[in-house]
């Protein structure tokens, strides 16, 4: 999805919006993943685009997208981040619950920290609601892309919460944009709304260390 994020944008030179991703298939590790770009439709201000994800020429995910160059308008916000937050420097380090594929590099370029009062790792009583920080070890900016990395922590709080490793297939992906603004650590407030008939349903809001929301994500998943 950041591939693809990242792909829509330099190719129209304008700001996401919102994309929403359809998985058709996955991509193996090792696999070449070629992403094709083409607008759909144009305006004087939104440009609507779809970006195609293929491994030697199969189609893995498709990706419907909402890009603007609006600029200007009051931000305003109606959604708010919990209070009561330890600092993330003095919260611990996410356990990962349960234990990750070991091919998972991804974390090992972040800093993940669990976002909860008293500290304590998931469990059947808390896993629902998956509280993280998270921030790069690398200087990078704060943009679409490393939002959607961040927002792709959805699928390993529904694992948290039904002891599934990796929590499951992606069948859909939604990140809808707020507004993009410089922070040190991103707090991510996770919801695991449904579990049953071997699909999952979750949500995320994604805000700054100051309470500034970010962004919004979905998912639904195919229980492993």
């Amino acid at each position: 999805m950041a591939a693809a994020v990242t792909a829509l944008e330099q190719s129209l030179d304008s700001d996401l919006v919102l994309a929403s991703a359809q998985f058709q298939s996955f991509a193996n590790f090792g696999n070449k993943l070629d992403i094709v770009v083409a607008p759909t439709e144009g305006g004087r201000k939104l440009r609507r685009a779809k970006a195609v994800g293929t491994v030697s020429g199969k189609t893995v995910f498709t990706v419907d997208a909402v890009l603007s160059e609006m600029t200007g308008q009051q931000a305003r916000q109606w959604t708010a981040m919990p209070a009561n937050l330890a600092a993330p420097e003095n919260c611990p380090a996410w356990p990962i619950v349960p234990e990750q594929d070991s091919n998972a590099r991804l974390l090992d370029r972040l800093d993940v920290r669990l976002a909860v009062p008293d500290g304590i790792p998931p469990s059947e009583k808390n896993a629902g609601n998956l509280k993280l920080w998270i921030q790069p070890k690398e200087a990078i900016a704060v943009d679409a892309a490393l939002i959607s990395i961040c927002a792709d922590f959805l699928p390993a709080a529904i694992g948290a919460a039904t002891q599934r490793p990796g929590g499951g297939n992606s069948l859909d992906n939604h990140d809808r944009i707020a507004k993009l603004v410089p922070t040190p650590w991103i707090f991510c407030d996770i919801s695991v709304n449904h579990a049953g008939n071997g699909l999952a349903q979750g949500d995320m809001r994604l805000f700054t260390q100051g309470g500034r929301l970010l962004a919004t994500a979905s998912q639904t998943l195919k229980l492993r």
